[in-house]
Order: C-alpha cells, then structure tokens, then sequence
C-alpha cells in the first residue's frame, strides 16, 4: 500500500492516466488498482488496519501518516468519509485535552465540506443541480435502482425469484452492494449468503471497537457498490478479520 501511495503522489504530480481512479475528468488517482471500489476498500481497511494495530500511537507511523495522505487523491466520496471516521476515532481515543470539543469541531469542519462539495462547487454540486441530491450523494445508483433493478424485478420476477433472485443480466444491479445482494439471491438466498459472509470474514467475537469499525465499513457498503463483486476485496477483509481477533487478545504494539 505504500508502493500503491507513491505511485498515486507520482499520478497526481505528473498527471498520468494509468493511475487515475476514473475515466474521463473526474478527479482521483488509485495507482495500479485496476477497479475503483478495489482502490477504496483496499484503503479504507488499510487504514482500519493501522487504527486497531497502533490506537492512538498512529500518529507517529510514517506508514500510516504516508498513506492518509495519499488518500486525499483518491477522490472517492467512500475513502473520504473513512479519513473523518479516521481522524474522529484518533481524537476520542487521545489523551488530548478537550478532545469532545475537537471531535465536535472536526463534525462541523466534515459538515462545511460536504457543503461546499454539494452545493457550492465541482461536479457533486453539478449533479445536485441536475439531477437532486439524493443523486449527487449516490452517484446516480439511485437512478439505477429506479429506472433498471426495480422495472426488471416487476416485469420478470415470479414469487421463486423474489425467494432465490434470478438476474439476467449484471448491468441490471442498482450498484449499492446490500440491495444488490437480494437481487442476485432472493430474500431467503441473500440472507444465507449474509450469514455465510459474516461468518467466515468476521470474528466469533468483537468488542466495541471491532463492531464500530465493521458498522461504518456496512454504511459504506449499502452506499456504495461492488464489495461483494471483487475477490480482491476478499482479501483485505482476511487480513482485517486477522487483525480484529489479534487486537482482542494481543495488548498494543509498541
């Protein structure tokens, strides 16, 4: 991930295509990450890594400080809200004075932001303006969900699909991974595969923490696509369902 971060800085510096996150104007550079939703998980549960491994001793990790940085040029809306969720987990768990009143304060500095992106300038704001918020925020999924999932399920569906799925097509997906689960599986199949997922990439037990990180990586999830589609995401969840039964029994790392 480090690599990955250099070659980011060296994208956005040099303006190369190979390392942009989108195809066309939009923003962002995830280096060799052929898939944009690969880039995003890959970072967001890289930085829940180093969270769970270091707490408030992250801070004095060039790793970690290297790669928070480089997330800025990502331009993901998914990776950005994960820095906020990053830098208010470091100001509850500090020893720093005061730390409620800065947490609030970077709640109301995340708050700005989003308002300036939304509704003042740049391509969110753009969206806001021809399409609605809901849109802007979703990135047209919900325009997906309308126009393609929902008109597919009330022209072709029988009452085994709405048990078990039944999709002909993978462009049909509305692209917001839990509602797309239940597309693909039915309501009874898409429940076991919730269970089936949970099971082997989530630990028996977790303690608050664990459960906290894993509730904002599941906000991300049903905002955004393709976490169950990639295998490569699989991989990182391996290695954060490692680190979440670690922290459990292992005191912290100096």
């Amino acid at each position: 991930m480090v690599v990955n971060s250099i070659l980011i800085f060296i994208g956005a510096l040099l303006s190369i295509k190979l390392f942009n996150t989108y195809q066309g104007n939009r923003f962002g550079y995830n280096g060799m990450f052929a898939a944009v939703s690969n880039g995003s998980y890959g970072y967001i549960i890289t930085l829940f890594y180093f969270l769970l491994r270091y707490k408030e001793r992250v801070i004095k990790n060039w790793k970690f400080i290297f790669i928070f940085i480089s997330c800025i040029f990502i331009g993901t809306k998914a990776v950005y809200l994960s820095m906020l969720f990053t830098l208010g987990y470091l100001a509850y768990v500090s020893k720093i004075p005061f730390k409620r009143t800065l947490l609030v304060v970077a709640i109301l500095i995340g708050l700005l932001l989003a308002y300036y992106f939304f509704f003042q300038y740049g391509i969110f704001n753009s969206i806001r303006q021809s399409d609605g918020l809901l849109s802007a925020l979703l990135s047209f999924r919900d325009q997906l969900l309308l126009e393609k999932t929902l008109p597919f399920i009330q022209e072709s569906w029988g009452w085994v699909n709405y048990l078990f799925g039944g999709v002909s097509d993978f462009d049909l997906r509305s692209q917001m991974d839990i509602i797309d689960v239940f597309f693909f599986w039915g309501i009874l199949g898409g429940a076991f595969y919730l269970f089936i997922f949970l099971k082997l990439f989530l630990p028996f037990k977790m303690n608050t923490t664990g459960w906290l990180f894993i509730s904002f990586l599941a906000f991300i999830v049903l905002l955004a696509g393709n976490f169950f589609v990639y295998s490569f995401v699989a991989l990182f969840m391996v290695t954060l369902k490692l680190k979440l039964e670690e922290s459990m029994r292992t005191p912290l790392k100096q």
